[in-house]
């Protein structure tokens, strides 16, 4: 089975790389840019003929999107291209969210992207996830560092599942794709919280308080533009804003901790796992350096500071496979349910 892994620059392609090399199986990637390199081959999404020359020799591949306005286009190019190149199976990393007829403009885009591959004429599996809790460490990173963290609804749960879970379910079918071929596989955290309950946890972990605050969807809109994120994208990360102050979640599901074939990875772990990356106390003491960053300050109308413990840790070696020296705020590759 030979196996080609699409967005290996982004967190979850990254993991999944880390997954098989843990395992000793071996996987191509696909990079964007760049000269090829043993294990590696070179595509734009934007390029069909350059895509089938990538896939040709491949029997599966992970398709993992960049958050882009033309993201649907590119799915429909990365089936075409599979088709041709003989690709026996596809497993596309989704959301539980996806609608073609979601009322936000994110979820809709997903929608679309899970038709294009069902009706694409290559055998088949879709793993839609919750929120990713990675987030944490791109996203969200430099509000962690500057101590305080915006949401449209601190309060409203949902089941954040670490990529490594995430990866851990994409690397089971693509070891064995039949078993799961047409099916819906929902892949989900082993708990639910809400962004303030989560705050609380990552506080715990880097040893310093953090003061979460509600913020308004057309806020979180408008500091993404200041940040430079283009109009059209902005708006497609704004449309989670939106469908996070609606109250929208999912449920734990229970078939993931089977899919992965070990314990899940909770929000502590995580947090402990990664609490160098956000700098304090936990990671000074861990030999990490503490970060500092600028963000937008957008007007609360409810913020509470939570408290705070002790923990020190190291990520782990497939965490270190992976994990970009310095978190971004916004990861090109960067999937988003």
């Amino acid at each position: 089975m030979r196996i080609l892994v699409t967005g290996a620059s982004g967190p979850l392609g990254r993991a999944v790389v880390a997954e098989f090399d843990a395992l000793g199986v071996e996987a191509l990637t696909l990079r964007g840019r760049g000269d090829p390199a043993p294990g590696t081959r070179v595509a734009s999404f934007r390029d069909p003929d350059a895509l089938a020359r990538a896939f040709d020799g491949v029997d599966a591949v992970l398709l993992v999107f960049p958050i882009e306005p033309d993201m649907a286009r590119m799915a429909v190019d990365a089936v075409d291209a599979a088709r041709r190149a003989g690709v026996r199976h596809l497993v596309r990393i989704g959301a539980i969210h996806g609608d073609a007829h979601a009322p936000y403009a994110l979820l809709r885009e997903h929608g679309r992207i899970d038709r294009i591959v069902v009706e694409g004429g290559v055998p088949w599996t879709l793993l839609h996830t919750a929120g990713l809790m990675q987030r944490w460490t791109t996203r969200l990173a430099a509000q962690v560092r500057a101590g305080t963290v915006a949401s449209t609804e601190p309060d409203a749960g949902r089941p954040w599942v670490d990529v490594r879970d995430v990866a851990a379910a994409a690397a089971t079918v693509l070891a064995d794709p039949s078993p799961h071929a047409g099916r819906v596989h929902r892949i989900t955290g082993p708990e639910v919280l809400s962004v303030r309950a989560f705050a609380g946890i990552v506080g715990a972990a880097i040893g310093r308080p953090l003061r979460v605050e509600r913020v308004t969807p057309e806020a979180a809109l408008a500091a993404l533009l200041a940040q430079g994120v283009p109009p059209e994208r902005a708006a497609l990360l704004a449309s989670l804003a939106r469908a996070s102050a609606d109250g929208l979640t999912a449920p734990v599901e229970p078939s993931t901790r089977r899919l992965i074939l070990r314990p899940q990875i909770d929000a502590r772990t995580f947090a402990r796992d990664y609490a160098p990356v956000w700098g304090g106390e936990a990671a000074r003491s861990c030999g990490g350096a503490q970060s500092r960053s600028n963000t937008m300050s957008l007007a609360p109308s409810h913020s509470t500071s939570t408290p705070i413990g002790r923990s020190c840790s190291r990520p782990s070696t497939i965490v270190r496979k992976w994990l970009p020296a310095s978190g971004p705020i916004f990861d090109a590759n960067e999937h988003e349910p």
